[in-house]
């Protein structure tokens, strides 16, 4: 089914969801979208997403889904808070013990939005994950931030990247690259592509940090 909390006049509503397990099968959705995007935010032990989590709009919403044990994204899942005219939004995903992610997750927006996938163990397989934007890029954080040293950010233990990932945090036509970082305190794998470049008509590109 469809869970929605939208308004195409004013900002998106706000939807949260708390339990022991939360599944969202393929076709069901989430949506939250609105002339700001809006919140949807989701807590429980573990959470399996087969189907769409929306908070999209002229700037992207918030995304929010916490598990303190694991977070499932299947191969169909498909999680996006983008800004058509104005930033993209913040999605942040984050487990507790283990992220499996073989998804789309999209922050995309005229600058790039944010993206925070984490967990004591991260494996993106198949996955998707851009914050590009059309002048400017955003920030995707795999496992930690620059060289694990955030207090705000949960550094992973292990993170396992396979060859049919991408990691995006591009500027699209204009302006600077953002940042992708893949941080595991223990031991990174990584066979995955990652682009942070600077715009077609002019600008530097950004930071990538790859390691462990």
């Amino acid at each position: 089914g469809v869970l929605t909390a939208t308004s195409m006049v004013n900002d998106g509503g706000v939807i949260r969801l708390v339990g022991d397990h939360v599944q969202l099968d393929t076709g069901s959705s989430i949506v939250a979208n609105g002339l700001k995007g809006g919140t949807i935010d989701i807590s429980a032990k573990r959470v399996l997403q087969s189907g769409s989590l929306e908070a999209n709009g002229a700037s992207g919403g918030t995304i929010n889904v916490q598990a303190s044990d694991q977070i499932l994204q299947t191969t169909l899942s498909n999680t996006t808070a983008d800004g058509s005219s104005g930033p993209g939004g913040v999605i942040t995903l984050q487990a507790g013990n283990t992220l499996f992610s073989s998804g789309t997750v999209s922050a995309q927006g005229n600058t790039g939005g944010t993206i925070h996938a984490l967990g004591n163990n991260v494996v993106l397989a198949a996955a998707n994950l851009n914050a590009s934007g059309k002048t400017g890029g955003g920030t995707v954080l795999v496992g930690g931030d620059f060289q694990g040293k955030n207090p705000l950010i949960t550094n992973a233990k292990t993170v396992n990247i396979n060859p049919s990932t991408q990691i995006k945090a591009d500027a699209q036509i204009s302006g600077n690259g953002g940042k992708a970082i893949v941080w595991s305190d223990d031991q990174t794998t990584f066979y995955g592509q990652i682009s942070a470049k600077g715009g077609a008509q002019g600008g530097n590109g950004g930071q990538i940090e790859v390691s462990g």
